[in-house]
C-alpha cells in the first residue's frame, strides 16, 4: 500500500492533546475534497504507469464508478473533515470489491473473490498539514475493528521496504510481516523489485507485505495518541497480489 508525504518521527514533537476524530462514509459531495487528499498524499510516489497532470481526475473518477457501480466499496471507506477539508483517509477492499480503479493498469489491481476472509488496505493517507496528530492510528484502529464485526479474519497491507519508520508502527499495531500465496524467487528477487521501483516514483525497490489477526485486535487504549501511520498505497505486482 502507498503514498503519504513523510513526516518527522513524532517522537521529536510535543505531545499533542487527546483528540476525538468522526469518521463517516464518503458521500459525492465529499468526492473532490477526499481526491484531493489523494492526490497530496500520493504525489512522491507517482511512477511512468500513472498519469502525472491528472492523478486527481483519475482518483475523482474512481470513486464515481464505485459510486455508480458498486456501492458497497464505498462503504468500505472512511474520511475525517475538518472545517470542510478531508484530512484523513482509509479505503479498504472486500471479498468481491473491485479493485483500485485510479490505477491505469489491471495488473496493478488486487483481486479478492466472494467467500475469501480477508480484506486488503488499499490506501490510508493523512493530510501533510495534519500529521502528527494521530490521525493514522485512529483509521487503522477503524479500520481492524470493521473488518472484524464484519466477520473477515485477516486484515493485510503493503508497505515500501525501505520505510522501516513505517514498517516498526505497523508493527507496534499487531501486524506481521507474511509470506503472499502466490509469492516465488522470481517475482521476489527478479521481476517484483523492476515493477515496484518503476511503479511507485523511483523510491521503492521491494514491498513488504503484513497482515493482522483480528481476533485479537488491540483496543483502543492501546494505540499512542501521537502515532501517525505512514501514508500508503498498495497496488497488485504483476501476476502476483502485492
Amino acid at each position: 500500500m502507498f503514498g503519504m508525504s513523510q513526516s518527522s518521527s513524532t517522537s521529536s514533537r510535543s505531545p499533542l492533546p487527546q483528540q476525538e476524530y468522526e469518521l463517516h462514509v464518503p458521500t459525492k459531495k465529499d468526492f473532490v475534497g477526499l481526491c484531493e487528499l489523494q492526490d497530496l498524499a500520493f504525489e512522491e510516489k507517482r511512477g511512468w504507469c500513472q498519469p502525472i497532470t491528472d492523478c486527481r481526475t483519475s482518483y475523482q473518477h474512481a470513486y464515481e464508478f464505485y459510486s455508480q457501480s458498486f456501492p458497497d466499496k464505498l462503504q468500505h471507506c472512511r474520511i475525517i473533515v475538518d472545517n470542510g477539508v478531508v484530512i484523513g483517509g482509509c479505503q479498504l477492499q472486500f471479498p468481491g470489491d473491485p479493485g483500485d480503479m485510479s490505477f491505469c493498469a489491471d495488473g496493478m489491481r488486487r483481486d479478492i473473490h466472494e467467500g475469501d476472509t480477508y480484506a486488503y488496505v488499499e490506501w490510508i493517507a493523512c493530510h501533510p498539514d495534519h500529521t502528527g496528530k494521530g490521525i493514522g492510528s485512529v483509521l487503522l484502529q477503524w479500520a481492524m475493528e470493521y473488518c472484524r464485526q464484519m466477520g473477515l479474519r485477516t486484515l493485510s497491507l503493503q508497505v515500501g521496504g525501505s520505510n522501516e519508520r513505517a514498517i516498526q508502527l505497523y508493527e507496534r499495531h499487531g501486524f506481521v510481516t507474511a509470506t503472499q500465496p502466490g509469492d516465488d524467487c522470481i517475482d521476489i528477487y527478479c521481476l517484483g523489485p523492476v515493477y515496484v521501483y518503476c511503479c511507485l516514483g523511483f523510491k521503492h525497490h521491494s514491498l513488504v507485505y503484513m497482515e493482522r489477526r483480528l481476533m485479537d485486535a488491540p483496543t483502543t487504549s492501546e494505540f499512542d495518541e501521537d502515532d501517525d501511520v505512514e501514508n500508503e498505497r498498495s497496488f497488485k505486482d504483476g501476476n502476483k497480489k502485492c
